[in-house]
């Protein structure tokens, strides 16, 4: 992963990206999704219909043993597959508390990826095979505690059941999907499948970068990414001297969601200002990448790298709720 040693993974959701609803016909679909659950989900209501803000009743603490999920309101957009990475809007409550601890709506969407490893499992299984125009209710169950694990040791809020209201808005692009850019003398050569996905990165007879290059070999015309969003990208990554791959999306099978701003300085300066829909090739200088320290096992110390990079979507960060002013104490 291109991360910063310090860096952390994103969000509350686990993902983020373009607002649109392009692939849900009128995003009216849906109608009003006021809703009493029923079921393990009973006692929760959802005021508000397909792009609204919702407003998510329940009497806390609500709690379950198993994670469940239901739709609120069915849309007629095209069926969402497993690995398929999903634009949504969302709120999240707590379980504990009812508070909200976060929001999408008035602010911006972000990129689901519905795959392993890469969002909660609850989550995929709630949104894979439901139609885009969809509002999803999802009640995510504390997970196990890990085989070991000090059982008298205080829960984290973490691990409280937490609440999701989720528009299906769109699928997000697979790969780069702008227009294709001539090659440029000393740069990588980028080897593909038939579909179009990075399978390769060849560096012979290229000489290791002593300063960052970014050169295009896609051209997109989406947002461009700005330097405080959270973007949604496939990536290759190898050694610049000898080209020895070291990392790869394409290999696991599903782009992934990082805020720009917890990855190495090479991708932060790199990536700002691209558009969406381009794929970039990213020659780092060791120290743009990971110095000194390197990444062990798979990238030495003082390592210049190269990246191919599918910038797929981004979004800003989501905002949370505004804290409550203290009240007077006259």
């Amino acid at each position: 992963m291109p991360r910063t040693r310090s860096g952390v993974r994103a969000a509350a959701v686990g993902a983020a990206v373009v607002l649109g609803l392009a692939a849900c016909g009128d995003g009216e679909s849906g109608g009003d999704s006021s809703v009493a659950a029923t079921g393990s989900l009973e006692g929760i209501s959802v005021e508000g219909g397909f792009g609204e803000p919702p407003t998510i009743d329940f009497e806390a603490p609500f709690d379950l043993e198993e994670s469940d999920s239901q739709v609120l309101a069915e849309g007629d957009g095209e069926e969402v597959e497993a690995g398929d990475t999903v634009t949504i809007d969302y709120s999240i409550a707590s379980g504990t508390d009812g508070t909200e601890l976060e929001t999408s709506f008035g602010a911006t969407t972000i990129s689901l990826p519905l795959a392993e490893g890469q969002t909660t499992p609850a989550l995929i299984e709630a949104l894979v095979g439901q139609n885009l125009g969809s509002r999803v209710l999802v009640a995510v169950a504390p997970e196990a505690p890990p085989e070991g694990a000090d059982a008298s040791a205080a829960p984290q809020q973490a691990q409280d059941t937490i609440i999701f209201v989720i528009d299906m808005l769109e699928v997000v692009p697979e790969r780069a999907d702008g227009t294709p850019v001539d090659p440029v003398d000393g740069v990588p050569t980028v080897e593909t499948s038939e579909e179009g996905d990075v399978t390769g990165i060849t560096v012979e007879g290229i000489e290791p970068p002593t300063e960052l290059v970014v050169t295009p070999v896609i051209e997109g015309d989406g947002d461009e990414v700005q330097a405080t969003d959270t973007v949604t990208i496939h990536y290759s990554g190898v050694l610049a001297a000898d080209g020895t791959p070291f990392d790869s999306s394409w290999d696991r099978g599903a782009p992934t969601s990082f805020p720009l701003s917890n990855l190495i300085q090479g991708w932060q300066q790199g990536l700002t200002g691209v558009p969406v829909g381009s794929r970039v090739v990213l020659q780092v200088p060791a120290e743009l990448g990971y110095g000194e320290a390197g990444s062990p096992p798979t990238i030495p110390a003082d390592a210049p790298l190269v990246f191919v990079i599918d910038v797929l979507d981004t979004a800003a960060a989501p905002e949370a709720p505004a804290e409550p002013a203290p009240e007077s104490s006259e």
